[in-house]
């Protein structure tokens, strides 16, 4: 949808750079477009589920701005690097997510989050992932990616 509507991407470290017409889109496609899809197909199934992300505003997931540095290479100092309107996870609200589950659906959650002062970020998916399993003291966390594997500081692949 970004290259659709010529907004451009780019990545730091493998994280996208989100500046606020990029996070205007990545929300309506992530909380609207794809979470409904995904509540509406699994809801034809004998399981259920329900978008989490739309609960109360998105305020399930309480983010802050994600800060990063790097050092650069001619004044070998660290300088922040500005991803813009990316953040992680400082709080996951369990209660919300206990709710759905409890109602015997499947919370289908999009990484996005509402910051204190009202301002939306894009999450890691993974990240978001792992911030809602620690909430809800899942017994597994199943991730399903398009990568090799788990990677170590080296960018290599940590065997199993």
């Amino acid at each position: 949808m970004l290259k659709r509507l010529n907004i451009p991407s780019s990545f730091i470290d493998g994280l996208r750079v989100t500046d606020a017409a990029a996070m205007e889109v990545v929300e309506m496609v992530l909380s609207g477009t794809i979470n409904k899809q995904i509540v509406g197909r699994a809801s034809t199934r004998p399981v259920g589920a329900r978008s989490a992300s739309r609960a109360r505003t998105a305020t399930w997931c309480a983010p802050r701005r994600l800060r990063r540095s790097r050092i650069d290479p001619k004044t070998k100092e660290r300088v922040p690097i500005d991803l813009g309107f990316v953040g992680e996870p400082e709080r996951v609200d369990a209660e919300v997510l206990r709710m759905i589950l409890n109602s015997d659906l499947i919370p289908v959650v999009a990484p996005i989050g509402v910051g204190a002062k009202g301002e939306t970020y894009n999450i890691n998916a993974d990240t978001v992932a792992g911030s809602v399993a620690g909430a809800i003291a899942a017994e597994r966390l199943v991730l399903l990616t398009d990568v090799e594997g788990v990677l170590d500081s080296e960018g290599k692949l940590i065997p199993l």
